[in-house]
């Protein structure tokens, strides 16, 4: 689709409509490490929160540098660990981007999948709720496994997949989950069959989240790392090729975007 627009502020506006303000439009961004794809969900979470303030953030922790303490600079964050686990984040001095620690009081312990999602549900709209659980996993298994509790689809499980089917979580809901691969991964980066099986049982319910107003924002480093089925799932791609930044503060993401 061809688009012609006069200024700047038509452009922000077709977007607003098309895409920031369209529950469901899942978007996925494409690009090698150093490219500026974590950058980029910044980006896009600061534009759902300015024009879908209504819309409820899931954020999938990748356990990157600096990551957690770039989303509660941009907006107030609480954060879901797997019970008997700790996490601290630290102010390293003379870092500009660190401009706030989440309280302790933030920090919420899940027993079980169901736990997880009605801790979720429960916390007010305007936090991002950071899901850290990859942090904990000393491997590839332990991940899959995790991914498997968390986005269960058996009926009662309590995970995401299951609470969709049976209408338990509706929208607008935003998951945002860099690193894209390791949850839909195309069968030459599977880690084990339930690696696979995760993949193709959220492929079976990626159409009814975006009709329940459910939207995935996803990072890849290559478009067929994923699932062949999944990455046709996303209206929108954004792809990246090379990003270079004069220094680390949170103020340059959006006049670069922009």
């Amino acid at each position: 689709m061809k688009v012609y627009v006069k200024d700047e502020a038509e452009l922000e506006d077709f977007y607003r409509a098309r895409l920031w303000q369209k529950y469901g439009a899942h978007i996925l961004e494409i690009g090698l490490n150093g490219t500026g794809k974590t950058n980029g969900l910044y980006y896009i979470l600061d534009k759902i929160r300015q024009y879908s303030p209504q819309e409820r953030v899931v954020w999938f922790d990748s356990c990157k540098s600096s990551e957690i303490a770039i989303l509660a600079t941009m907006h107030p964050i609480r954060i879901h660990i797997p019970y008997g686990c700790s996490i601290e984040i630290s102010e390293v001095p003379g870092n500009k981007m660190i401009a706030k620690i989440p309280e302790k009081r933030d920090v919420l312990e899940w027993r079980s999948p169901r736990e997880l999602w009605e801790n979720i549900n429960a916390t007010p709209l305007e936090y991002v709720n950071v899901v850290s659980f990859k942090r904990y996993c000393d491997s590839g298994q332990a991940l899959t496994r995790g991914l498997n509790t968390i986005l269960d689809s058996k009926t009662n499980s309590g995970g995401l997949i299951d609470l969709i089917r049976r209408y338990k979580i509706m929208g607008p809901l935003a998951v945002f989950i860099d690193e894209m691969q390791e949850i839909a991964p195309s069968k030459e980066y599977e880690i084990n069959k339930g690696h696979a099986a995760t993949a193709k049982t959220l492929l079976q319910f990626v159409d009814q989240m975006r009709s329940e107003r459910i939207r995935i924002v996803g990072a890849s480093q290559g478009y067929t790392r994923l699932l062949k089925g999944m990455r046709m799932q996303f209206q929108w791609n954004l792809p990246r090729r090379g990003a270079e930044y004069a220094d680390t503060t949170i103020e340059q993401y959006n006049p670069f975007f922009k």
